[in-house]
């Protein structure tokens, strides 16, 4: 491929900026509420300094809050084999009650089609299946457990970890942790990865947003491991993203397919709702208004820009991510959010999972 013909907004290496350790954030802030909010005035080229309980001020009357309410699990189970062989299963689907697919690492001492028995680091004994390999190398288990786990998932609540972001360092798996790397809203266990503009949320902003009839409408798109996938290709075009599930009510079909009818205002909280809705308002599905589950591996790079929201709530990403490339988008201006990145830089925001907030406005 030649850079020198493809256009400069197609170019991973347009999307970077420099990022010091200082300034990511290794741990919440507290309380909740009191990130730092920089809030991008796309049309007008403009941005505020605010902080994140100043938000219901800052949206129209009556704007519909489209937030995800998917769960972080803990994904990651580490695990002893009778033969010695020690690692870890990584969850990312789940394939049945029972069933699901993983990264096994270290994969290659790992049967292949066979029952194997191992030990979690709580000591409990259990066995898996090696069903099949997928072509990225992930295995499908089925598992066979103790009675008092009749689910995958709640054999991974008991036995596993969450598995924090890298950036954060080496942290203990505590409770308190736990609950602060999950929006308060969460319901529908699935992620691996938690939709982190959520974060920021709190009773009190709840309250000042009802006030103004704002109200969340829940969706659920579930986190998986492709948020980890850094672009590798010069080209953003060739960047293939994981799928991901995505599932909504009946009501909610009903309510987003209304708000877009008659041009209410709509904020997507985060990158997961955001890709969630252009998923949907590109394929039309919410016509039909029936209940809505699939999945999706929607891209979201310029030139296109989002037509499903008109108000993003978000987090501040890594150089030369996926995630990034969605706000530039969103903005419609490559050029504009990159110096409002400098800009947090210099200002001292707080980067990352546990960092501060961005409001992008029309």
């Amino acid at each position: 491929m030649d850079n020198n013909l493809t256009p400069k907004h197609l170019l991973r290496s347009s999307y970077s900026f420099l990022l010091p350790e200082e300034s990511i954030a290794r741990t919440p802030t507290t309380p909740r509420d009191a990130s730092r909010l920089m809030v991008l005035h796309c049309g007008a080229k403009k941005l505020e300094h605010k902080f994140f309980y100043d938000l219901p001020s800052l949206l129209p009357e009556g704007t519909l809050m489209v937030r995800n309410n998917s769960q972080v699990i803990p994904a990651r189970l580490r695990v002893q084999g009778d033969s010695g062989w020690r690692g870890e299963l990584f969850f990312l689907e789940q394939e049945g009650p029972l069933k699901g697919t993983f990264f096994v690492r270290p994969g290659k001492k790992f049967p292949l089609q066979e029952t194997v028995s191992l030990r979690t680091t709580h000591g409990v004994y259990f066995s898996v299946h090696v069903h099949a390999m997928k072509e990225g190398g992930e295995r499908v288990l089925s598992f066979d457990v103790p009675e008092a786990y009749d689910h995958i998932l709640n054999f991974l609540e008991a036995q596993g970890e969450t598995p924090f972001p890298p950036y954060i360092g080496k942290v203990e798996d505590t409770k308190e942790l736990r609950e602060r790397y999950q929006t308060v809203y969460a319901e529908e266990r699935g992620s691996i990865a938690a939709p982190t503009a959520g974060l920021h949320f709190t009773k009190r902003v709840f309250d000042a947003l009802a006030e103004k009839h704002i109200f969340p409408l829940d969706i659920t798109l579930h986190v998986g491991a492709g948020t980890f996938l850094p672009v590798k290709t010069d080209d953003v075009r060739e960047h293939r993203m994981h799928k991901e599930y995505y599932s909504l009510t009946e009501e909610a079909v009903r309510t987003l397919d209304t708000a877009w009818e008659k041009h209410e205002p709509l904020l997507a909280v985060g990158t997961t709702s955001l890709r969630t809705l252009e998923h949907l308002w590109r394929t039309k599905q919410t016509a039909e208004h029936t209940a809505l589950s699939g999945t999706t591996d929607i891209f979201i790079h310029p030139p296109e820009r989002p037509e499903s929201a008109q108000m993003l709530l978000t987090n501040f990403h890594l150089p030369e991510s996926t995630l990034l490339m969605l706000v530039a988008a969103f903005a419609g201006d490559t050029e504009f959010v990159l110096d409002a990145y400098n800009t947090a830089v210099r200002e001292g925001y707080r980067f990352y999972s546990f960092g501060d907030a961005m409001l992008l406005l029309p």
